[in-house]
């Protein structure tokens, strides 16, 4: 009785004799015991997708497996970081918010999690920090800094995405500077463009 035990199905129990009858698989009351013979197993039912809550922007993913409600207030990236993931993976899954945030609407439902989507490569035009940006700070961070960078930030220890975000009142474009930019990757002593 192990195995009906493990069965997430429900037990059609279908003696000849006898009105079929539903038996939960697991913490059934039935006293009777039953011959394994006279069961047969109803297929698992399979999963359902996860209801989509109302309203919701135009283009937002379909693999979505959580959602957000807006409040007054929020910020793309500080939502992002609230539920472990980054903003360009917020931006992938909600891409109607736009690379500025500036279509969050509060009362509207987000994409929080969803499978990570896959990096595409890089633009083959795109030029070396050095070449587009020679007066940037050394070390940047390892990602494509957009070209005519004026304005730079020293990464320092306990410093995060949005704590930059808000100190320099960038909104998104942190990340629109700084392609490619882990927030959870934030190396002590790197610059990040913060102004262009």
């Amino acid at each position: 009785m192990k195995l009906l035990s493990l069965l997430p199905t429900l037990l059609l129990l279908t003696p000849s004799s006898a009105k079929p009858a539903v038996v939960p698989a697991m913490g059934g009351t039935n006293p009777r015991a039953v011959d394994a013979t006279t069961l047969t197993l109803l297929p698992t039912p399979t999963a359902t997708s996860i209801s989509v809550p109302s309203p919701t922007q135009p283009g937002l993913t379909p693999a979505c497996t959580k959602f957000y409600l807006a409040v007054s207030g929020d910020v793309c990236v500080v939502i992002a970081e609230r539920f472990g993931t980054t903003f360009p993976d917020f931006l992938a899954w909600n891409p109607a918010v736009g690379e500025q945030c500036q279509h969050l609407i509060a009362g509207w439902y987000y994409c929080v999690a969803a499978p990570k989507v896959t990096a595409t490569a890089t633009s083959s035009t795109a030029q070396p920090t050095e070449t587009c940006n020679p007066a940037a700070p050394k070390p940047t961070m390892l990602v494509e800094v957009k070209c005519g960078c004026k304005k730079w930030h020293e990464i320092v220890n306990g410093d995060t995405c949005s704590g930059i975000i808000q100190k320099y009142g960038i909104g998104e474009g942190l990340y629109n500077w700084n392609k490619g930019l882990n927030c959870g990757l934030l190396w002590v002593g790197y610059y990040v463009c913060v102004g262009v």
